[in-house]
Order: C-alpha cells, then sequence, then structure tokens
C-alpha cells in the first residue's frame, strides 16, 4: 500500500475507498476508510456513515484547514446523500460526529454557486459583476475567493464561489443502558435487583438561521426538514397562521400583533424597557432584548367597554403569564438582524412565543 501522494491523490482515494491508495500525504490522511483527516484528528473533514453517505465538517478552523475543506468539497455527492455541518455543534449537543448511532433522516442540500470570469479580461464589468454575486449570497453563506497575479505583477482576488451548509434532521439512537435499582413498588431505590431501561431516539434539526448555525433537539420525530421547523412552531403561532396573523420571526422567536392604536400606546407606558425575553423565558443562551417588553399580568385592566373586549380577546389566545412587546427586538450577540414590530409613531403590542425545542447549540465558530 502506497502511503504517501499529494492532498487530491489521498482525497480521492479516501473517497474510492481504494485499498491501494496513499492514506498520507503529511497535511490531509485517512487511517480506517471512515474519517479523513486535516492535520490531525483535532480536525476531521469528512466522516463516511454507515449508510454509505458522508458527513463534511463546515467548521472553519484556519487558511491552510479551509483549502483541505474546498479540496474535499469537490467529492460531495448529494445523489449520495451527502451533506455539510458543523461537527463542533454536534459536539455541544453530545453527539459525536462518529457515532454508530448517528443517521440522517433528511436533508435540504447544501447550496453553492459558482462565479466564472475570465483572469485575464478581469476589468471594469467584471468587478461589478462580482460585487453583485457576492451580494447575491444568501444569509449565512461564505463567500470563497481565489487571487491570482495580473501581467503587472500586481496581486488581484475575486469571487470563486458562495456556498451555504445543508439542513438536515437526524436521529440519534444512543440506546445507553441504565440501570434502575429498585425493591418493590412502594420504594424503587432501595435494591435487591436491577433492569435496563433504553433512553428515547432522539431527534435534532440542524442548518443556517441567518448568520448563525444551530442544532436543536426536537420534541418528537420529524420525517423531513420542513416537518421538523413546523414541530418548532408553538402551538399558539400555529393557531395564529390559521387565523391569519402576520408571524415575525427572530431565531427561535415568534412574534404577532394582539394590540394597536390608543389600547397599544396605553400598555406600552405600562411595560419594561429594554425587556430581556431570554431571562423571562428561563432558556440559556444569548440575550434577545425588545424596547418594550413584560407580562399581560402586570398590565392595568382598561375599563372602556371596547378596550377591555379587545383585551378578552387576547386573553382568549394566551393566559395573563403570557410575554408581550413592543418596538424593535435585537440579538445581544449580533446573530440576527434587528427586527422592527413597530415605531413609536405607530405603536403595537405584540405576543411573543418561544419555539417548543428542547434543548438548542451552536457552533464554536464560523461554518462554511
Amino acid at each position: 500500500m502506497s502511503r504517501y501522494g499529494t492532498n487530491n491523490n489521498v482525497i480521492e482515494a479516501f473517497f474510492d475507498q481504494a485499498a491501494d491508495g496513499p492514506t498520507g500525504a503529511g497535511n490531509v490522511y485517512w487511517e480506517d476508510k471512515k474519517t479523513l483527516y486535516s492535520y490531525g484528528r483535532h480536525f476531521p473533514l469528512a466522516y463516511k456513515l454507515r449508510s454509505g453517505s458522508y458527513l463534511f465538517n463546515g467548521d472553519k478552523y484556519s487558511s491552510s484547514t479551509g483549502r483541505h475543506q474546498s479540496e474535499t468539497a469537490a467529492y460531495r455527492d448529494e445523489g449520495r446523500g451527502d451533506i455539510t455541518i458543523s461537527f463542533s455543534a454536534l459536539q455541544a449537543a453530545g453527539i459525536e460526529y462518529d457515532s454508530e448511532s448517528l443517521h440522517i433522516v433528511s436533508t435540504q442540500p447544501d447550496q453553492q454557486e459558482d462565479f466564472y470570469f475570465d483572469p485575464k479580461f478581469y476589468g471594469k464589468a467584471a468587478r461589478e459583476d462580482a460585487e453583485k454575486f457576492i451580494k447575491s449570497a444568501p444569509k449565512g453563506a461564505t463567500v470563497r475567493f481565489q487571487s491570482w497575479k495580473d501581467k503587472e505583477g500586481e496581486r488581484q482576488q475575486a469571487p470563486s464561489y458562495w456556498h451555504r451548509p445543508a439542513a438536515a434532521v437526524l436521529m440519534w439512537d444512543a440506546w445507553t443502558e441504565t440501570k434502575l435499582l429498585f425493591e418493590n413498588h412502594q420504594d424503587p431505590w432501595k435494591s435487591t435487583g436491577e433492569r435496563k431501561v433504553k433512553h428515547p431516539v432522539k431527534y435534532f434539526i440542524l442548518g443556517m438561521d441567518e448568520g448563525s448555525y444551530f442544532i436543536s433537539q426536537l420534541p418528537g420525530p420529524a420525517a423531513s426538514v420542513g416537518k421538523a421547523y413546523d414541530i418548532l412552531k408553538p402551538k399558539a403561532i400555529r393557531q395564529a397562521e390559521a387565523r391569519g396573523e402576520k408571524i415575525q420571526r427572530q431565531g427561535e422567536w415568534f412574534f404577532y400583533p394582539i394590540f394597536e392604536g390608543s389600547t397599544a400606546r396605553q400598555i406600552y407606558k405600562q411595560l419594561d424597557p429594554k425587556f430581556n425575553l431570554t431571562d423571562a423565558s428561563n432558556r440559556p443562551g444569548a440575550a434577545h432584548i425588545a424596547t418594550r417588553g413584560g407580562r399581560l399580568s402586570q398590565v392595568a385592566f382598561l375599563t372602556a367597554e371596547k378596550t377591555a373586549k379587545h383585551f378578552k380577546h387576547a386573553l382568549r389566545h394566551c393566559d395573563g403569564s403570557q410575554i408581550i412587546v413592543s418596538g424593535q427586538i435585537r440579538h445581544s450577540e449580533g446573530d440576527h438582524a434587528q427586527l422592527k414590530l413597530s415605531t413609536i409613531e405607530n405603536i403595537k403590542i405584540f405576543s411573543a412565543h418561544i419555539n417548543t425545542a428542547l434543548a438548542s447549540w451552536s457552533s464554536s465558530g464560523g461554518v462554511d
């Protein structure tokens, strides 16, 4: 067996599963036909699942590892079921990328678009096309560049392509066995024996949301990415959609209007400034801050008949502990664009609902 070759030789041999192919070039290598590494085991480039599909690591690490990732990405095959995901996000969720119990349920494939040009004729028109191409990249996409020297020896740079990682539903059937000690039904913690209990299968949705990469544990199974996103919608949001309400979202938070006009202006005055929705939800994570916010229960009941009817209509869809907000919503880490719900000239009060995820995590850095 040949032990060495160029990076491309090694990568090609890995995906061809060539028994006599090169296994290492010093920078890129593989050992067990399952995992391809960049420089060392600290950074896996790709992993082969039992199904025959490959997971490509989209975590950004260094410029040299980035080149290895670009070379490896040339072998990504959507027809085979390959996807790019964040290995660090998986690890944050307690899932190892090389788990034998990890399965791809459904995917929305990686998105990629190439920029074509001739370096010999890279003038004003080509530069304008390049700028348009960069602006056309969707949120969460990474634009990769290529560089060259022109005939004067000056270094030039232009976009090569943009890429946005796949969204996917994963199933993790980590059937770990837990020993429960018991004596009888009255006192199950005094041991005279033991029985084995299997932990349930867990389902996860992962992908890009604006500029951040997330993974969320779903409250139940989902057969598709679209179904997984529907499952993340709280019941109140699904009901509001059925009523024809306009739903707005920032990250894990959903909003729809419940008060406007004079009623909204009176309620606005009673709400807390710089209201932290994340603290109010008792969920860990970066803060989502509203211009004004609070609970319905803190709003004084307004006695005007018309207003009271409107208030009761809102209460029919959310109890007094429901979070309400107004103004703008900003994310403390800047992972989500600022969301403008209403202005001081046209005050509206919105009902705020967090998604149904059992837990959520993010990547340790950028993802491509």
